[in-house]
């Protein structure tokens, strides 16, 4: 327990005044600053969401509650939490991060005037005290759960480095001790509550255990309730809690001689802090090296290498995952030509085609701007830059620099990858020829000269186009060997690094195997129409079977 003259109880009481107003506003109105898709990192939680830590990890809290004697034993939830809560993260956010969701933009509620004012204030003047990141203040309303014996928040420990507990008007929170005595709190006025978190246990190697902690109603707070009452005061139980965060892209590992103690690598193996802290694999107790991929902006998810039952059942339960789904393959497909299009011939009604309209044919307008300022990304077997349809060199006839992407692209991973205007082709050199082929229809240059062609073919005055010549294309290989076949977790992989690249349009010429069926509720099948909402067009191929039956019924 701290006390700290820059945090005054003033302080305290006008955070509580403000967010008793806000949690008494009805489900529907607090439901409008709720961020699901962001994992609830800002804005409201709303009640039933949080799961106590004893719900998802029951076998690893039954054996540290034999440890405890009797007279010290938490009251054991069987769901989800009954209070509200609210994330604000508390200063600077960094320029640069692979964790969008922790530093997102704050969340405001209407008709508040004061609340940025209000919980940067509070929220700074408790880390002043300690340091930085994120007031996470919960409300519960004891009009509704103010019965003795009901858990607003169930025995658990919090993920983040050091929680600070600010004073609340109810009573019920208890904390336990190293030596396992249970403990109801009282923070008096104008003092503090600190706690460590799970990223202390993990710096230390587990020499500070993160604390565990539970709200109950208790005889103290059925009659705080009964006073409120009297008073005519608000009867949310609301708490001023902040949760001090190492930063999410640090390393988190044990430190210093900590690092030294037999078996602390393993129990506590290096994790980027913003994964420890808000993934749900976490929350199953999935190690970091055992995440394949993380995806962020077409999904909220993960791949998961060698699931056991326990932690895909942990996962099932958890109110926070949508779906668990075993990854598919998929393979290349073919394409259409630019005459089945109308891109050139005779227009309807009389009218110009439509490159006839762009100008993409010099001989008719003087300039090939049919795709100028566009990024297509191309997800396929990769790509020989050097072929002339990706030439800059446009109408001399010969491969120019390896121009074919403008995007500030890199290696992804093992298997999938972008390059990088100038860098060698490296792992994404295209072997089977079919993602160089959807790339130079999509976008290569007016009016190559075809070369190689059969003796019985015409020789001369043979040429090809792709449909928006002057388009840029940013590679992502995701299709191996040479009959062209990829991963589901791959291809996600890629569409995820493609959204946030900011490519306008996705060619996508691939099609299901039978291990991928004719869902339409695939991950796959959801990141591409997230893709389309980000404002992404996708040009799907049909597939190459039929007739009757499309492979790709999405987007």
């Amino acid at each position: 327990m701290v006390r700290d003259p820059r945090v005054p109880a003033s302080a305290n009481d006008t955070f509580l005044d403000m967010l008793e107003g806000y949690f008494c506003r009805s489900e529907e109105q607090k439901q409008a600053e709720a961020r699901p898709d962001l994992a609830y990192q800002v804005g409201v939680t709303p009640a039933g969401v949080e799961m106590p830590r004893c719900v998802v990890e029951p076998e690893a809290c039954k054996q540290q509650l034999a440890r405890l004697q009797p007279e010290q034993q938490p009251t054991l939830p069987t769901g989800p939490d009954a209070k509200w809560r609210y994330m604000w993260r508390v200063g600077p956010r960094p320029e640069s991060t692979q964790y969008a969701e922790l530093n997102a933009e704050p969340v405001i509620p209407q008709g508040i005037p004061q609340w940025y004012a209000v919980m940067d204030d509070w929220g700074s003047k408790l880390l002043g005290a300690l340091g930085p990141h994120r007031l996470a203040a919960t409300g519960s309303d004891l009009q509704q759960h103010g019965q003795q014996g009901t858990v607003l928040a169930g025995y658990h420990y919090d993920l983040n480095f050091i929680t600070i507990h600010g004073r609340s008007r109810f009573p019920g929170l208890s904390v336990w001790l190293a030596d396992g005595r249970r403990l109801p709190v009282s923070i008096p006025p104008g003092c503090l509550l600190c706690q460590a978190g799970k990223q202390l246990e993990w710096l230390t190697g587990g020499h500070v255990q993160a604390g565990m902690h539970e709200v109950l109603v208790t005889d103290a707070t059925v009659a705080s309730i009964a006073a409120a009452k009297a008073a005519g005061r608000s009867t949310w139980r609301v708490s001023s809690t902040v949760f001090s965060h190492i930063a999410s892209d640090q390393l988190l590992q044990p430190l210093g001689h900590f690092a030294q103690q037999p078996g602390a690598a393993q129990r506590y193996p290096a994790t980027p802090a913003g994964l420890q802290s808000t993934s749900v694999a976490a929350r199953a107790g999935v190690s970091a090296e055992r995440i394949g991929q993380l995806y962020r902006y077409v999904l909220s998810g993960f791949v998961l290498l060698d699931p056991t039952a326990a932690e895909l059942a942990a996962l099932a339960a958890d109110p926070a995952v949508a779906q668990i789904t075993q990854g598919a393959t998929y393979k290349a497909s073919s394409d259409v030509s630019s005459k089945f299009l109308g891109l050139q011939g005779p227009g309807a009604n009389g009218a110009g085609a439509a490159w006839d309209l762009v100008g993409a044919d010099p001989a008719q307008t003087g300039a090939t701007d049919a795709g100028e300022r566009i990024v297509i990304g191309v997800l396929d077997t990769g790509i020989v830059p050097e072929a002339p349809s990706f030439s800059d060199r446009v109408g001399l006839g010969a491969a120019g620099p390896m121009a074919y992407t403008k995007l500030p692209a890199r290696v992804f991973n093992g298997s999938s990858c972008a390059l990088q205007e100038g860098a060698q082709p490296g792992p994404c050199r295209d072997i089977s020829g079919h993602g160089t082929h959807v790339a130079s229809v999509a976008a290569g240059n007016w009016g190559v000269q075809v070369t190689g062609l059969p003796k019985t073919w015409p020789q001369s005055a043979i040429t090809i186009s792709g449909v928006a010549p002057r388009a840029r294309i940013a590679v992502y290989k995701v299709l191996w060997g040479t009959e062209g076949t990829g991963q589901e977790a791959d291809l996600l992989a890629a569409l995820d690094d493609a959204v946030k690249d900011g490519v306008d349009v996705i060619n996508f010429s691939l099609g299901r195997t039978p291990d991928a069926g004719g869902s339409m509720r695939r991950p796959l099948d959801k990141a591409l129409l997230q893709a389309v909402r980000a404002g992404v067009f996708i040009a799907a191929a049909a597939g190459n079977n039929g007739p009757g039956t499309a492979e790709n019924a999405l987007p």
